[in-house]
């Protein structure tokens, strides 16, 4: 699926973004430096199950 170093389009706060993963945190989760410097701790690797009405803060969408 995912490895560091790969260039990906990921969503925070319902904005995109394009950014390199630099470190993989858990099966579910990546850090990811942003292409502006900002470092992302906590981005699903996939879209998680949550309660109803909940979304998760930040999601990869794809590999560039």
């Amino acid at each position: 699926m995912y490895k560091i170093g790969d260039r990906v389009r990921f969503t925070f706060l319902g904005e995109s973004f394009n950014g390199v993963i630099i470190d993989k945190i858990d099966k579910l989760k990546w850090k990811v430096k942003g292409d502006d410097g900002t470092v992302y701790p906590f981005v699903y690797g996939k879209e998680p199950v949550m309660k109803k009405g909940e979304k998760p803060v930040s999601v990869i969408i794809e590999k560039l």
